[in-house]
């Protein structure tokens, strides 16, 4: 009678389990395809954040593996490293000499001079999703909304996130 009511859980915990491995290896072919097209792009940020997930999505699918009694050597090919960035500089973006011929040009004798100061850049700030953090409480930290944090990364759906993940981070 135990053995039997144990082996209705474990088949219960199994399912569930199952069922959530399946999840995760949809979830890596999806961020494997979206790594290509940002590779595609030359953008180099995007790749980054890309393997930030693909290792937390390979990280929790070895959990769901391990739960379920799985051997390494049986995990689904899904879980194939994902491939190094190519990060060299395309030729497009490489720097092209021009001639430059200053033309002397008299300033009117009343002008003065004006010195325009360059807007500075705005840093961009990133944060490595840690366990137990939600993009709201991200959100809250930084001083901006959750959906601001989404839209930014490409965030399909802001209830599923990872440890591990980096995402960049709008300014307040």
């Amino acid at each position: 009678m135990i053995m039997g009511l144990f082996d209705a859980i474990k088949d219960a915990f199994t399912t569930d389990d199952g069922e959530r491995l399946e999840a995760a290896r949809k979830e890596l072919s999806r961020l494997e395809r979206e790594l290509q097209a940002a590779k595609d792009r030359n953008d180099i940020n995007a790749i980054a954040d890309v393997q930030g997930r693909i290792e937390a999505a390979q990280g929790q699918i070895r959990d769901y593996e391990v739960k379920l009694g799985q051997a390494p050597a049986e995990a689904a090919p899904a879980e194939a490293a994902a491939p190094e960035p190519d990060l060299a500089v395309p030729a497009a973006a490489e720097e092209v000499p021009v001639a430059v011929e200053e033309v002397p040009v008299a300033a009117p004798a009343d002008a003065e001079p004006v010195v325009a100061e360059a807007p500075a850049a705005p840093a961009e700030r990133t944060y490595t999703v840690k366990p137990g953090d939600t993009l709201s409480k991200i959100g809250r930290e930084f001083g901006v909304t959750y959906q601001s944090i989404a839209e930014l990364n490409n965030i399909e759906n802001p209830d599923l996130i990872y440890p591990g993940q980096v995402f960049r981070i709008p300014n307040a």
